[in-house]
């Protein structure tokens, strides 16, 4: 079997960053868009990448990217992780940031004490994640 051969990229070309495991969450991007901004290196060629959040600190090397068919909108004002940049592009990262209490108790919150309904808040589905899906919680405003 021969090696495969990775075709370098030139500067200004739309790539996709693959974002390791441990830099996503469960529902964020496996590949992050981006713009190629420099190049380093001849014989080891490495790219400096930038985003719609800012230029990733990093530098990547061929092995990391994919070609990506859309034009992505760059900021080359600042400088950013790919974690942080990851994070930001994450749907939930709101929806997560808001939540502030959460329960986690057996009892479907019937009791006053439960610190969702002590703030006199719903709960959420970040509360009750042990429990059975036949149990029901009776602090869940169902417009949730």
């Amino acid at each position: 079997m021969g090696d495969i051969q990775l075709l370098p990229f030139k500067i200004d070309d739309f790539v996709a960053v693959i974002v390791p495991r441990e830099d996503r969450g469960h529902s964020d991007l496996r590949r992050f868009p981006g713009q190629i901004i420099e190049k380093y290196g001849e014989k080891i060629v490495q790219y400096t990448i930038s985003t719609s959040f800012g230029v990733l600190i990093d530098k990547y090397s061929v092995r990391f990217l994919t070609s990506y068919k859309l034009v992505v909108t760059v900021d080359n004002t600042r400088k950013i992780s790919l974690h942080q940049a990851a994070a930001r592009s994450s749907r939930h990262t709101v929806d997560v940031a808001i939540v502030t209490v959460s329960c986690e108790c057996k009892s479907g919150c019937k009791t006053k004490t439960r610190p969702c309904k002590k703030l006199n808040k719903d709960c959420t589905t970040h509360c009750h994640l042990k429990l059975f899906k036949k149990q029901v919680c009776v602090n869940k405003n169902d417009n949730n």
